[in-house]
């Protein structure tokens, strides 16, 4: 649409001339990405992602910590938005950040700095599926998250039992996998959780992850639940998740 182009495309256009570029990186890093509309928030975010590479170290210097500082605001679209925004920076110009240990150590600092309500109480959802946004582009850049592996999974696993949406979860999930590979407990977790008893309404959501997992009793967990899934939901999900399954396993 209009305002996609304008952000995505026109805008990296314009930022093309020098004195432009830096005006529209700050424009967007310290008032756009908080935007109270979630719409609006999402596309500075994906503008960020095309203008950030044009001046990295701008970023780093100049716009990266006041984003952090607001990671853990009690504002619910501003947390989202810094969160998100990190995201996009840390994938985008990754070359740029791990040369530098302050702004690295202010990258993967992101998820500890999150209070546990903002997880649990009103705005969880959302807070959760920024989360899942930005352990997927560190995954994705190759980021080295050493010991919080176990506490990203935790995230992961809160997200799918928490958000009604999971489609962009499962896509950073699977960059998660492939980057950090999962101990044999949390497979057994996952699968657990596609299990009535173990996940009520939120089955449907561990349904559809296992298409990021790869062993052969998941592909045999699948077709059994494409044919004798007990919802429509689950079926399709299954169904889903196994082409996902097929398509990583050429």
């Amino acid at each position: 649409g209009i305002m996609r182009n304008a952000f995505v495309v026109t805008s990296r256009k314009i930022a093309k001339f020098d004195e432009y570029k830096h005006p529209l990186l700050h424009h967007l890093c310290t008032v756009t990405v908080y935007h109270w509309d979630l719409k609006t928030r999402e596309l500075a975010v994906k503008a960020l992602r095309e203008l950030a590479p044009l001046s990295p170290a701008y970023v780093r210097t100049h716009l990266l910590p006041g984003i952090v500082a607001n990671v853990a605001s009690p504002f619910l679209a501003v947390r989202h938005g810094a969160i998100t925004a990190v995201a996009a920076i840390a994938e985008t110009i990754a070359v740029e950040l791990v040369s530098h240990t302050d702004a690295s150590k202010m990258v993967l600092d992101v998820a500890d700095s999150i209070p546990a309500r903002y997880i649990e109480d009103f705005g969880a959802s959302l807070t959760l599926a920024a989360l899942t946004t930005y352990m997927g582009s560190l995954s994705r850049a190759g980021w080295n998250i050493g010991e919080a592996q176990g506490k990203y999974f935790a995230l992961f696993e809160l997200a799918f039992i928490t958000c009604k949406t999971v489609d962009d979860i499962v896509v950073d999930f699977t960059s998660f996998v492939d980057a950090c590979n999962l101990t044999p407990d949390q497979r057994l977790r996952m699968v657990k959780h596609t299990q009535v008893a173990s996940s009520g309404t939120s089955r449907e959501s561990f349904v559809l992850a296992v298409g990021a997992l790869e062993k052969q009793s998941d592909l045999e967990l699948l077709c059994s639940l494409v044919a004798e899934g007990t919802t429509v939901e689950i079926r399709r999900n299954a169904a889903a998740a196994l082409g996902q399954f097929c398509t990583r396993a050429r």
